[in-house]
C-alpha cells in the first residue's frame, strides 16, 4: 500500500507528520489497520524494537525514512555506524548577532556533496547550523536553527557510513565531523536518514525528502504523489509586502515604483495606528493596483497577546477596525503576526476571530512555525494555515558592494530551486527609524536590483500576499491517495478554474484538476 506508517513516540513525531502532510496531503498517512502493509515507514529516533519493521520495508520494495538517533540494529539497516556523542559543541553551533551584512554565522556547517540525485535536490550546497542577517532575529536565506543541545531541533550524534552513501556532512572549519544525511540502497528498497529528530523540515532542504518519497528509483520502488507548492506551470513565485507598524504613507514612493512595474505590493497594517487621510489614500491605491491589505494585529503585541483570550480580543479588534474604517478590504482573512511570534493558542485565536492564514516563522523564535511548506499546524486544531516568509529586505542587512547576487537574490534562487514561494518584506520609513536605508534612493535601488534578478528567472508569477495565502489555503484542502495500481484519487479540492497546484508522480507533473 502506497502510504506512510509512522512509528515511534518522539516529541518530534507531530511536527514530522505535519510536514509530510503539507507535502503529500493527509491521504499519505496509513490508518492503524493499514500500518502493517504500508510501503513507506517513517521513524523518529527508532529503538531496536522497530528494526524488523524497517527491514521489512527496506527488503520489500518500500522506502524507509529515519530522522534522529537510530538504535544499533536500526543503524545497521540504514548502513550507518552511529554513536550518541555530539559531533559539535554548543558554541560551535551558535552564531553571534549580525552587526552587518552576512556577519552572524555559526562555525558548524552542513555541506551537501555532489554526485547523488538526492543530495543535489538541496537548494543549499553549504549552510551554517545558524545564520543571522539582522541582529539575532532574521535569516534571509530562510532556514531554521540546527542546535547542539539534545532537543528535537538538535543534531543527534556522530555517524559515519557503513554501506550507506553520504549526502551531506557536518563540517567545522573544513574538518568533517561525520554525516548529516545519507542514503542506503539495496535491490529491493531504499532508506534515507537525517541526523536530527525533525530532519530538515524547517528548511528548503525538505526538498530532499520529497524527492526521495516521490521520485527516487521510481521505476522499481514505491512512490507517493507530491502536491507541489507552486501552482502548476509556474517555475517560481514571488510576493512582496510592507509591514506597517508605523507611518503608512511614507511607503508611497516604493508603492509607486512597484505599480509602475505592474507588480502587486501588499500592506500589513497595525490597526491601532493613528491613520491619516494620506494613509487611507495609499490603502486605496494598493488595492487599485492589485495588491492586498492584511492585518498586522491591532496592538502589535508578541503572540497577539498574553494568552488565548488576549489574542482573540486583539485579532477581533483588528478585523473590527477594517470593517469600520476600510470596508473595501473586508473581509480581511489574512494576517502577519507581530514580531513573527505565535503560539498554538495564538493561531487558535486568529482562526476563531475569522482569519484563514497567517505569515509567521523566523529563526529567532517559535521553530514549530518555521516549516518548509505552507499548511496547518499540528497543535492548532483549527482550519488556519501558516506560511513562513523570512527574507527581510532592509538597509541594515543589505550589502551594496557584494560581488555577485545579493543575499535576497540568492535566497530567491534557493526558493525557486526548491519549488517554494518566495516572500520578502520591507517596512515604511518613519521619523524614528529608516531600517538602515539612509535614503529612499538607496532603498529603491535595492528593490529594483532584486526585482530585476527575479524577473530574469523563467516562468515567475507575482502574487499579492493575500492572493498567495488564498492559494495556500485552497492547496491545504487537497487529499491525495494512491491505490496499489498507482491510480491517484483526489478529495477535498474543488477549485479547478484559477491557480491550482500540480501533482507530481515519478517525475511527472499534472494539474490537480486532471484528477477530479
Amino acid at each position: 500500500m502506497n502510504r506512510i506508517a509512522l512509528i515511534g513516540s518522539s516529541p518530534a513525531l507531530n511536527m514530522v507528520c505535519s510536514a509530510l502532510v503539507r507535502s503529500f496531503t493527509p491521504g499519505c498517512l496509513a490508518g492503524p489497520e493499514q500500518a502493517a502493509s504500508a510501503s513507506v515507514v517513517v521513524a523518529i529516533s527508532p529503538g531496536d524494537e522497530h528494526a524488523s519493521r524497517l527491514e521489512q520495508a527496506f527488503e520489500g520494495g518500500g522506502k524507509v525514512l529515519v530522522f534522529g538517533a537510530p538504535g544499533p540494529a536500526c543503524a545497521s539497516v540504514l548502513g550507518l555506524r552511529f554513536e550518541d556523542a555530539l559531533p559539535v559543541t554548543a558554541s560551535e553551533a551558535e552564531a553571534p548577532n549580525a552587526v552587518g551584512p552576512c556577519s552572524g554565522q555559526s562555525m558548524a556547517c552542513i555541506q551537501y556533496l555532489p554526485g547523488h540525485t538526492l543530495g543535489e535536490a538541496s537548494p543549499y550546497t553549504l549552510r551554517p547550523f545558524l545564520r543571522f542577517d539582522f541582529t539575532n532575529e532574521w535569516n534571509n536565506m530562510g532556514y531554521g536553527r540546527v542546535r547542539a543541545d539534545g532537543e528535537i531541533w538538535a543534531i543527534s550524534g556522530r555517524s559515519e557510513p557503513a554501506g550507506a552513501v553520504a549526502l551531506a556532512e557536518i563540517v567545522v572549519d573544513g574538518d568533517c565531523r561525520g554525516l548529516y544525511a545519507a542514503v542506503a540502497d539495496n535491490a529491493k528498497g531504499a532508506a534515507l536518514w537525517f541526523n536530527r529528530p525533525v530532519g530538515p523540515l524547517d528548511s528548503l532542504e525538505w526538498a530532499v525528502v520529497e524527492r526521495f518519497l516521490c521520485d527516487y528509483r521510481s521505476e522499481e520502488l514505491s512512490c507517493l504523489p507530491l502536491l507541489t507548492e507552486l501552482p502548476y506551470g509556474v517555475r517560481a513565485l514571488a510576493t512582496m509586502r510592507l509591514d506597517c507598524d508605523e507611518d503608512i504613507a511614507s511607503a508611497q514612493g516604493l508603492f509607486e515604483w512597484y505599480a509602475d512595474q505592474g507588480l502587486p505590493l501588499s500592506l500589513a497594517v497595525k490597526t491601532s495606528l493613528d491613520v491619516t487621510p494620506m494613509d487611507m489614500h495609499l490603502l486605496d491605491d494598493v488595492l487599485n493596483a492589485g495588491g492586498s491589505i492584511l492585518s498586522h494585529s491591532h496592538n502589535h503585541l508578541e503572540n497577539w497577546g498574553r494568552d488565548y483570550d488576549g489574542a482573540l480580543a486583539d485579532a477581533r479588534a483588528s478585523r473590527a477596525w477594517f470593517e469600520a474604517h476600510f470596508p473595501r478590504a473586508c473581509p480581511v482573512r489574512y494576517a502577519v503576526s507581530p514580531f513573527h511570534t505565535n503560539r498554538p493558542w495564538s493561531l487558535r485565536a486568529l482562526a476563531d476571530a475569522g482569519f484563514e492564514g497567517v505569515i509567521s516563522g523566523i529563526v529567532h523564535n517559535d521553530p514549530d512555525m518555521l516549516v518548509a511548506r505552507p499548511g496547518i499546524m499540528p497543535e492548532v486544531k483549527r482550519d488556519i494555515i501558516s506560511h513562513s516568509q523570512q527574507c527581510m529586505l532592509h538597509g541594515d542587512s543589505h550589502d551594496d558592494a557584494l560581488d555577485g547576487p545579493s543575499v535576497p537574490s540568492q535566497s530567491f534562487d534557493a526558493y525557486a530551486k526548491a519549488g517554494a514561494i518566495f516572500g520578502y518584506l520591507d517596512h515604511p520609513f518613519s521619523p524614528r527609524y529608516d531600517y538602515g536605508w539612509g535614503s529612499e534612493e538607496r532603498r529603491l535601488t535595492a528593490h529594483r536590483e532584486l526585482v530585476e534578478h527575479i524577473s530574469g528567472h523563467e516562468g515567475v508569477l507575482w502574487l499579492s500576499a493575500g492572493d498567495c495565502l488564498a492559494y495556500c489555503v485552497l492547496r491545504s484542502r487537497a487529499v491525495l491517495t494512491m491505490d496499489p495500481d498507482g491510480a491517484i484519487d483526489l478529495a477535498g479540492y474543488s477549485n479547478h478554474t484559477g491557480l491550482q497546484p500540480g501533482v507530481r508522480v515519478r517525475g511527472h507533473d499534472v494539474p490537480i484538476g486532471e484528477l477530479a
